[in-house]
């Protein structure tokens, strides 16, 4: 998969991470901007009646999978959070790595 940079971030501005200073700040606020809770939800609404015997062992192991890549991508949030180069950069990594744990 390769990334999609905004024009004023290249591959050559990145190693000075100053650089970016304005651009992860508006990442930031973004990311503030769009916290969810599972409050959000509705557990309510319909829907769980829709799935069929069937499915069960298929959506075990689909939420087995999912669960632990949520666990390991959170651990790697944390770690980089701890070694981010800038305080925006851990509030960013910090997020992330909370997102991943719910």
């Amino acid at each position: 998969m390769t990334a999609v940079l905004p024009d004023e971030l290249t591959r050559e501005n990145t190693k000075d991470i100053s650089k970016n200073d304005e651009f992860f700040e508006n990442v930031l606020v973004k990311i503030k901007a769009r916290q969810w809770t599972l409050a959000d939800f509705d557990w309510d609404k319909p829907g769980a009646e829709t799935i069929n015997p069937e499915q069960f062992d298929d959506l075990k192991q689909f939420m087995s999978d999912l669960v632990w890549i949520e666990h390991i991508g959170g651990r790697m949030m944390g770690t980089l959070g701890i070694t981010a180069p800038s305080d925006t950069l851990r509030e960013i990594y910090s997020y992330f790595h909370a997102e991943e744990q719910r």
